[in-house]
């Protein structure tokens, strides 16, 4: 009973270091759109696309898709900043150091009926040195570095969106 309260009380002190941490991401997860759909699609795919500038999207169904774009993991390791440059090896062959790279991607759906709201659905890849293909974290393998970028995507979006934000419905006082 003791490490339900302890853990009760450890999520209680995470969420609210990370709303700390933004400001903008409670109302983010959880706002509501008062324009027209096309408004709210252009607001969320300009946001997206000033973080992701690979993508697809499809006004009609109100969906943007991101390619796979390259990131920082929790260690902050990057192609950029993790790749050694090539050195000439003792047979005069370059040689290269390969590392662990880290994707994202996200789903970005506008929905519901006006007020809209805007959902983003993400994932995350890992490619290791060896692999032919990046091996997508699913599940228990799913790093929390992926979500992190997800809840920037939505600050930023929301930030985009804000002066169209309504307030959540709220319950009648008796």
């Amino acid at each position: 009973m003791y490490a339900r309260y302890m853990v009760r009380a450890l999520v209680a002190v995470l969420v609210g270091v990370v709303a700390c941490a933004n400001p903008n991401l409670g109302r983010a997860k959880h706002a509501r759109y008062d324009a027209d759909a096309a408004s709210v699609f252009q607001g969320a795919l300009d946001a997206t696309q000033s973080r992701y500038s690979t993508l697809e999207a499809f006004p009609g169904q109100g969906l943007i898709k991101t390619a796979w774009h390259q990131v920082r993991d929790d260690g902050g390791s990057t192609l950029e900043s993790t790749q050694q440059q090539r050195t000439m090896g003792g047979t005069g062959t370059l040689t290269r150091h390969a590392h662990r790279r880290v994707f994202v991607r996200f789903d970005i759906r506008v929905t519901g009926e006006r007020p809209y709201t805007v959902a983003v659905k993400s994932f995350g890849a890992e490619w290791k040195p060896g692999n032919a293909m990046p091996t997508e974290l699913d599940g228990v393998a799913r790093p929390g570095w992926v979500e992190k970028y997800a809840d920037s995507l939505r600050a930023d979006i929301y930030e985009r969106l804000r002066s169209w934000a309504v307030a959540p419905a709220t319950t009648a006082s008796r």
